[in-house]
């Protein structure tokens, strides 16, 4: 590996470490609950996310082999339970954050797919190929890190900081307890 490589993973693991110990406390010292900047990237913060894993899934359903068969038919119904997850996710995000009518939920929803479908149709055309092994990078990747981010976040004991301020305590903050008792 080259030095600057070595360098710079060197350096970001220390700022990981460091971090890890102290986000709490630069936490507590930014944390500003009016702020509509910090309202706006909470509410908007896992919205790209799951937009792109609905895209994906479209991709993938529409690149498919068709074939009549059972296989094709339980795939069919897979990829719309996956679809409609990941869009109602992306809808919901941001209404229930930014305290949006809860009837957008599902036409938000449906406006994504359509607009997934729209796209992904498009370049299924001239690209089918490659928008298939994208939206499989896609789609795995979204659900890969969700349950490795969710997994180290148990297994560490990292609660989130607005739900430790909701409830007014700090106690669910089990990070670090096992280096610094």
């Amino acid at each position: 590996m080259k030095k600057k490589h070595v360098i710079g993973l060197s350096i970001i693991g220390v700022l990981l470490l460091i971090f890890a110990f102290t986000d709490l406390h630069i936490s507590k010292a930014v944390y500003n609950p009016t702020s509509s900047y910090g309202l706006l990237f909470q509410a908007i913060g896992e919205f790209p996310a799951a937009v792109i894993a609905t895209f994906c899934t479209m991709s993938l359903m529409l690149t498919r082999t068709k074939a009549k068969s059972v296989k094709y038919t339980l795939g069919t119904i897979g990829y719309i339970v996956i679809l409609l997850l990941f869009a109602f996710m992306a809808a919901l995000l941001p209404i229930t954050y930014l305290k949006g009518p809860k009837l957008l939920i599902p036409v938000l929803a449906v406006l994504y797919i359509y607009i997934s479908y729209v796209i992904a149709k498009k370049y299924s055309i001239t690209n089918r190929n490659e928008l298939r092994n994208a939206a499989i990078v896609g789609v795995l990747t979204f659900v890969f890190v969700t349950i490795a981010f969710n997994l180290l976040k148990y297994a560490w004991g990292r609660e989130r900081f607005r739900h430790m301020m909701k409830v007014g305590s700090f106690d669910a903050d089990t990070r670090c307890r096992w280096a610094f008792p």
